[in-house]
């Protein structure tokens, strides 16, 4: 089960050099904590009913924070060029 995290730690630190690729700051910040956070519990010798407990926790965090996110974000604003390509692309639907 140890492993797992280790796969989860790869998986969040290629999510974080994108995002730092793409110039998101911000999430790379958490990817990489989260990266961080993995990695530390997959060296501790824990039980696997708790590694699934950690798990569980993590996923329903992660969930509720993208609900969150998805209702109540802030989103930025389109530009000018962007609501006239969009006018146009109604157009011919």
């Amino acid at each position: 089960m140890a492993r797992m995290f280790r796969v989860l730690a790869f998986f969040t630190l290629v999510t974080a050099l994108m995002s730092l690729w793409g110039n998101l700051q911000i999430m790379a910040l958490l990817f990489f904590a989260q990266t961080g956070l993995f990695i530390a519990l997959s060296y501790i010798d824990l039980s696997e009913k708790s590694y699934m407990t950690i798990f569980m926790l993590y996923l329903f965090a992660a969930f509720t924070g993208f609900m969150y996110y998805a209702f109540f974000g802030d989103y930025p604003t389109m530009a000018e060029g962007e609501s006239a390509a969009i006018d146009l692309l109604k157009a011919y639907l």
